[in-house]
């Protein structure tokens, strides 16, 4: 399994110089790899950082389906991802689960806005900085102040484009 894992995390850093370089198609087929073998690891270990590692690779495949247009597969990648990172938030509660769960969140929300669902993106995004707080309280992370205040500059960008209520 531990061969199995570098050579998904590998697959994961050919994939981001791919991407970095503009090559969706090959970063794509990179992360589509990275995502066999993390569900396989996952499926088999079901240990947090197996489960961790497909959440991650989801994450990517999602980012690639959605740089290519097809948000309904990068939906349906987001909202599995965050499924597992809100099991692994409850059951685990560190700072990097919590802040995985808000990345999830924040990643939920963009496919929400896009889809015409305003008022679902932003409740995503607010559940996302009621997260981010919360990792604040729990440890030092290394996120800060600017990292909040990005996470709130979307919520407000959903909520002006939210249809008014009347």
């Amino acid at each position: 399994p531990e061969a199995l894992r570098d050579l998904s995390v590998s697959l994961d850093n050919a994939a981001r110089v791919a991407q970095a370089a503009g090559d969706w198609a090959a970063a794509g087929a990179l992360y589509d790899e990275s995502l066999r073998l993390s569900r396989d690891l996952a499926e088999r270990l079901g240990t947090p950082e197996a489960l961790r590692d497909l959440s991650v690779s989801l994450n990517n495949a999602a980012r690639v389906a959605q740089a290519a247009g097809d948000w309904a597969a990068a939906g349906a990648l987001y909202d599995e991802s965050l499924r597992l990172s809100r099991d692994l938030a409850e059951r685990l509660a560190t700072p990097e689960a919590l802040r995985d769960l808000s990345v999830s969140l924040n990643n939920a929300a963009r496919v929400a806005a896009h889809e015409g669902n305003p008022q679902v993106a932003l409740d995503l995004v607010n559940q996302g900085l009621v997260v981010l707080q919360r990792v604040l309280t729990v440890a030092s992370t290394g996120l800060n102040q600017a990292t909040l205040q990005a996470l709130q500059d979307t919520a407000n960008a959903v909520a002006a484009a939210a249809p008014s209520p009347e």
